[in-house]
């Protein structure tokens, strides 16, 4: 009986390898990778809706970004960017985050920069296509963004 030469070459392989892991240990369980939690599309842990977390996700999204509104109503604008950057980068699959992404643009605009405004509301309107109300009125704060100041 003859081998296939392609079979032969991955018994070597397999030997080969099999003999170079000696000694090293296990690689990474499933059990120590599902320690972290998955969070899914809504916000939800472990894949699932927010529901099944008790609705804390969205409650702690929705309350920090509730802060950085308060916080750019009193024009502080550093805590407010702050607070939706925080928003941003702890609940990024929260509409609270697709929220915070349109004040960093109303924020730019309140310092009188229109050209970063404008830049960020057009990169804003490319990646997220979605929710139509919200776009109209991103398109909205674009067109005043992009008007020349008044002189």
């Amino acid at each position: 009986m003859r081998w296939a030469p392609g079979y032969c070459g991955l018994v070597v392989v397999s030997v080969i390898l099999g003999a170079a892991c000696a000694g090293q240990p296990p690689p990474p369980t499933v059990e120590l990778v599902a320690e972290r939690p998955v969070v899914g599309i809504d916000g939800g842990v472990d894949g699932s809706s927010g529901a099944s977390d008790g609705g804390t996700y969205t409650a702690n999204a929705s309350s920090q970004f509730a802060l950085g509104e308060d916080a750019l109503k009193q024009n502080d604008l550093v805590t407010a960017e702050r607070l939706f950057r925080d928003v941003k980068e702890h609940y990024p699959y929260s509409r609270y985050a697709v929220l915070a992404e349109v004040r960093f643009g109303d924020i730019a605009v309140l310092r009188g920069d229109n050209a970063s405004a404008a830049r960020i509301y057009r990169q804003w309107l490319h990646d997220h296509r979605s929710d139509q109300e919200l776009m109209r009125e991103v398109r909205v704060k674009l067109d005043d963004a992009a008007k020349p100041p008044a002189r």
